[in-house]
């Protein structure tokens, strides 16, 4: 008897899962939109939002000191 009942419990280990488990581990598997994602996209748009109101502000006076020839006086010693 134990000898047959460990042949059966060999078999079964085999078997593939039923539909039933398949569905049951696939739903493990499953991507969770949680509120952790939200929390990190809204924080992404915030950033971008913050550094396209500052360089919108702040890159035309760059631009303006990077190509503006600087006046140099030179004036001799008397």
């Amino acid at each position: 008897m134990t000898g047959e009942l460990n042949r059966i419990r060999q078999f079964e280990v085999l078997k593939p899962p039923l539909k039933r488990e398949g569905n049951q581990l696939k739903k493990k598997v499953k991507f969770h939109f949680d509120g952790r994602w939200l929390i990190a996209i809204l924080f992404l748009f915030t950033v971008i939002a913050s550094l396209y109101f500052y360089l919108k502000t702040e890159l035309p006076r760059w631009w303006e000191e990077f190509f503006s020839p600087s006046v140099v006086i030179y004036q001799s010693p008397k």
